[in-house]
């Protein structure tokens, strides 16, 4: 029988831990729209794994937290009218690097 020492077996459990994480995190996937971990978990924790590997989402909460829409873990808008503001910046810098372009071609 093999007794460790307290400092010892809270370092194979970090270890553990970091190992899970690294393999088994929660990710987008883009083509099902929610989150998946990694790589499958394994049968051991497969029913009921880790809260710190992140939650699996429905697709529209997932979409919208890996559009930086609403907060991931209060699923809270980031940002009032982020959307709105998007699209104007985006109409913005499409409008003013269309009349540069112009501007080039007619001095060219």
């Amino acid at each position: 029988m093999c007794l460790l020492h307290p400092l010892h077996r809270r370092y194979e459990e970090g270890f553990l831990k970091a190992v899970f994480t690294f393999r088994h995190q929660t990710v987008f996937d883009p083509k099902t729209k929610t989150t998946v971990p990694l790589m499958p978990y394994p049968p051991a924790i497969r029913n009921n794994p880790p809260d710190y590997l992140g939650p699996l989402l429905p697709p529209d909460v997932a979409e919208a937290v890996a559009m930086g829409v609403i907060h991931p873990s209060t699923h809270q808008p980031l940002l009032p009218f982020a959307e709105d503001i998007m699209e104007e910046e985006s109409q913005e810098v499409h409008s003013s690097t269309s009349s540069v372009s112009g501007r080039l071609l007619i001095g060219a």
